[in-house]
């Protein structure tokens, strides 16, 4: 057995937090109102300066469109369940509004304009995306991760001009692999800014903004499961004893383009190393690595989960030599097929129309869209964590940690807003009156701070009682 001395850093896993941040392209005044303005946008889901008793924040970002931001979660299964939760809160807030605005998932439009569906996870502070070999490792999953998790769609090639199937709605628009930016040119598929939201000597935030949204729950485990190993593998690369450029891509940009259209998956790419290897053969290599890991390391059961199903996809698609396997997972392929069938018109301007239609309201969250049948249809979509249903609770309730203390203050100062008394919400703060309570730690927080907290709501609910009277 180790002596505490003995033990470093790199023999504890990190408690990983997730959370994801969705852009819903919208210029309707009155679902506007309804989300951002509305003191009580549902029965039971109070909202304080824009965040919601769910955990959850829901907002009007810059230039047209809604946001809607996870609760902090730790665990692949909750944040996977927050997500579809947040879709249900978006059609419920439309339907109260009156609203005829179409909300949809689809990232790009057709003039290249894009939206955001960014993840988040905490880190150590050592792994700094800052540094290049760092950004380079993440970006070269990112890209390669499409394979199995990208969303699709039908967009103009920046090779010819020409409309043609992509396998990801997001990867050709990338310019580099890190920068600060997160909207503006050039386009990185990491932000890194600094901003953990958490205790800033504990942990680190990595913001991948380059990714795919997807209506699949498996997909979406696997999005945000992999990235977290990936994550272990530098954490622990110690017990690993792997050189990881040995596992990166020496162009992930120029691979994120060539990958975009192949969806024969045949194009090879260069590593690091001077070997080449097509992208399933590179991300099946770290999906391996990542079975390593979740032997040697003690992570959560959901991601031991997702390796499994990481690895045995990519491995059933290379024996196979189709993506037939993936109908019932990634989004892209069970869009394509759906687009294929549309072969069989003779007429080009029919067929065209009918494949851009497709395309377009694929992403609908209303009772017509695809993604809600899609959602319904229980045999369609693997849901290997049961997110649809438990996406239920979290419509109203917050997944456990920090967000639940956030959550259960919403409820309470939501009383307050008719009084004089000053507050404020936010991921790291609860502000009332002068008093000021701290949420640097993202799994909870102590029972005195607790209690502390319920003491100052407490008092501040009886005084704006008595003044009201």
């Amino acid at each position: 057995m180790k002596m505490m001395s003995e033990v470093s850093r790199e023999d504890i896993p990190v408690e990983r937090v997730y959370g994801i941040e969705s852009e819903y392209p919208v210029d309707d005044k009155l679902l506007i109102r309804a989300a951002t303005y509305s003191y009580q946008p549902l029965p039971g889901l109070y909202s304080v300066n824009t965040f919601l008793s769910n955990g959850a924040r829901l907002y009007y970002d810059m230039g047209t469109h809604l946001e809607y931001s996870t609760p902090e979660c730790l665990d692949i299964k909750d944040v996977v369940a927050a997500y579809l939760a947040g879709e249900r809160v978006l059609m419920e807030v439309k339907e109260r509004s009156g609203s005829n605005a179409t909300l949809n998932s689809r990232i790009v439009d057709d003039r290249g304009q894009t939206w955001a569906s960014h993840e988040n996870y905490l880190t150590r502070p050592d792994i700094d995306p800052r540094k290049g070999s760092v950004a380079y490792f993440i970006t070269s999953h990112g890209v390669a991760r499409n394979i199995i998790t990208g969303s699709g769609s039908i967009l103009k090639s920046p090779r010819d001009g020409v409309s043609r199937f992509h396998i990801s709605q997001k990867a050709h628009l990338l310019d580099e692999v890190a920068n600060i930016n997160c909207s503006r040119v050039p386009k990185p598929f990491i932000n890194t800014r600094e901003k953990p939201l958490a205790d800033v000597a504990r942990f680190r935030r990595i913001h991948v903004v380059g990714g795919d949204p997807t209506m699949s729950p498996w997909a979406l485990a696997v999005r945000m499961g992999s990235m977290s190993l990936v994550l272990r593998m530098m954490e622990h690369n110690r017990l690993l004893n792997k050189n990881l450029n040995e596992y990166t891509l020496k162009d992930p940009i120029t691979a994120a383009a060539i990958l975009a259209e192949d969806t024969k998956l045949q194009h090879k790419v260069e590593m690091v190393d001077g070997k080449d290897m097509t992208l399933l053969d590179f991300e099946l290599r770290l999906s391996s690595l990542a079975m390593t890991v979740v032997e040697k390391v003690e992570v959560p059961d959901s991601e031991r989960l997702v390796a499994q199903k990481w690895h045995d996809a990519l491995e059933k698609v290379l024996e196979e030599k189709s993506t037939d396997f993936l109908l019932n997972k990634t989004e892209w392929v069970a869009k394509n097929a759906r687009i294929q069938r549309n072969q069989e018109i003779s007429d080009v301007a029919v067929r065209e129309l009918k494949d851009h239609t497709v395309d377009m309201r694929w992403g609908d969250l209303d009772e017509l869209g695809t993604a809600k049948h899609l959602r319904d249809d229980k045999k369609f979509f693997e849901d290997p964590f049961g997110s649809v249903a438990a996406a239920d609770q979290l419509v109203l309730n917050a997944p456990k940690g920090r967000a639940a203390i956030r959550a259960r203050a919403v409820k309470e100062i939501y009383h307050l807003r008719r009084s004089e008394i000053p507050y404020k919400v936010s991921w790291e703060h609860i502000d009332i009156g002068e008093e000021e309570i701290e949420l640097e730690n993202p799994y909870g927080i102590s029972a005195s701070k607790r209690h502390r907290m319920d003491y100052v709501i407490d008092s501040a609910i009886q005084f704006a009682e008595k003044a009201g009277k």
